[in-house]
């Protein structure tokens, strides 16, 4: 394993034996050679601790790094604390990365303020990659550039990119503080906010070879929607000082009046409640903060 790598690639696990091999070995056949690859087994029950100790038996650059279950933001955090690169790419345990992925973003090496990111493409067979979360090909990523004032109207509607989809300077990532903790779901996007305000600037690199393939499984987080829904009015609260983000509370709000009724009518009572439980938090914040000011 080289003293420096380039670049840390994390890859936080938990009952992720099943796609962890081919993840493993989407950063094995990375063009660009100069990496270490830290997988933070997070108390998981099943093997992911013995795939990824076979791998780095095979191979010095793969580390093994064990913990008690945490959960994916202090794995994640782990894993910054143990990266020695001055770049970070954080990899799920049942995604993939083009093998030419780090070579792409490294062709011009980003500063300790730039994020650099490819597109992403999502499948549940390998072999059928789509540009939309839905099978369409549609792309989901709006593939914005520049600094806060371009790119934060499209981060407060929605989270623009994947979390593996960035090489992230570490100097930038120990600026924030890394992911926050204490949010139940969505710290991946709360991290782009945090960087963004930060002063990050965002280059999309759009070749290819640049791309994270995202698997798609009923049983992924973020499908369970319920817990998300209940971290996403966390997360915007948590950033209501921004105007783009009251505004775009206000378009969320309007949408979720609107879904509260269809709702009801589905008789879908747990996104109902949870709906009418949030939707006067916002307005009580909203009159605290008032649009613009």
């Amino acid at each position: 394993m080289p003293e420096t790598p380039t670049v840390s690639i994390i890859v936080p696990c938990f009952r992720a034996a099943d796609t962890l091999p081919a993840t493993l070995a989407s950063i094995g056949r990375q063009s660009f050679p100069d990496w270490e690859c830290l997988v933070i087994d997070d108390g998981s029950p099943d093997d992911c601790a013995a795939i990824a100790r076979t791998w780095s038996e095979r191979d010095a650059r793969f580390k093994l790094i064990r913990q008690d279950n945490s959960g994916l933001a202090r794995a994640r955090n782990r894993g910054i604390a143990e990266a020695r690169g001055p770049y970070l790419l954080f990899l799920d345990p049942d995604d993939l990365i083009a093998a030419g992925k780090l070579a792409c973003h490294l062709a011009m090496p980003p500063t300790d303020l730039t994020l650099a990111y490819g597109g992403c493409r999502f499948f549940s067979d390998p072999s059928h990659l789509t540009l939309g979360r839905d099978g369409s090909d549609r792309p989901w990523m709006p593939g914005v550039e520049g600094a806060a004032t371009a790119v934060l109207p499209a981060l407060a509607r929605e989270n623009i990119v994947p979390v593996s989809a960035p090489l992230v300077p570490a100097a930038l990532v120990r600026k924030v503080g890394g992911f926050d903790a204490d949010l139940p779901a969505m710290e991946d996007w709360d991290f782009w906010i945090r960087c963004t305000r930060a002063g990050a600037i965002w280059r999309f690199d759009r070749d290819p070879l640049a791309e994270t393939w995202i698997r798609v499984q009923p049983g992924s987080m973020s499908s369970h929607g319920p817990r998300m829904f209940a971290a996403e009015w966390i997360l915007r609260q948590k950033h209501l000082d921004l105007p783009e983000m009251q505004q775009a509370f206000v378009e969320r709000r309007r949408f979720h009046l609107k879904a509260l009724f269809a709702d009801l009518f589905k008789l879908n009572w747990r996104i109902a409640r949870l709906r009418a439980r949030y939707l006067p938090s916002l307005a009580w914040r909203l009159r605290h903060h008032p649009l613009f000011p």
